[in-house]
């Protein structure tokens, strides 16, 4: 596994980078993020991510100061890479609190392309995850398998023990 390192702190990169529209960041998202979930136990965690090279790294600290939450992380090479590759660089929202600002954005601005059915999905399954009452885990779960279709990922499954 490559190791990661948290550079959250924008001020290491270039503090003169542009200001990105609302219509850009929309934009480049539809290309480039991904609206998924990570299994913890009978759980599921939210996250949105985009992954970029060494080169466009600013972009992604751009991104965190536009939506004012997330974290930018770094991923070396992994063993047998060449040595002349950077790795990749990840900006990651995936506090639930936080996400709410990611989902605002593309209410207010919303995807266009088959991202957009990728975002209704995780955004039913946030929806789930936020109300007062535990939330219901067999829903999740189908919403977990649609996105994953969505995305081409493996299905979630409950495993045994949970069952």
């Amino acid at each position: 596994m490559a190791a990661s390192s948290n550079v959250k702190t924008p001020q290491l990169e270039n503090s003169n980078a542009a200001t990105l529209s609302q219509e850009y960041v929309t934009g480049i998202c539809e290309g480039l993020a991904s609206f998924t979930y990570s299994r913890n136990g009978n759980g599921i965690n939210l996250r949105f991510s985009l992954r970029l090279q060494e080169n466009d790294r600013s972009l992604l600290f751009s991104l965190m100061r536009f939506f004012g939450v997330g974290n930018v992380y770094h991923s070396s090479p992994g063993a047998g890479a060449s040595s002349d590759r950077g790795g990749c660089w990840y900006y990651c929202v995936s506090k639930v609190s936080d996400i709410e600002r990611i989902i605002r954005h593309f209410e207010l601005h919303p995807l266009m392309g088959s991202k957009a059915r990728s975002f209704d999905v995780w955004r039913q399954m946030f929806d789930l995850k936020r109300t007062p009452r535990k939330a219901d885990t067999a829903a999740l779960f189908e919403l977990a398998a649609k996105l994953s279709t969505l995305s081409r990922r493996r299905p979630a499954t409950r495993s045994r023990a949970g069952q």
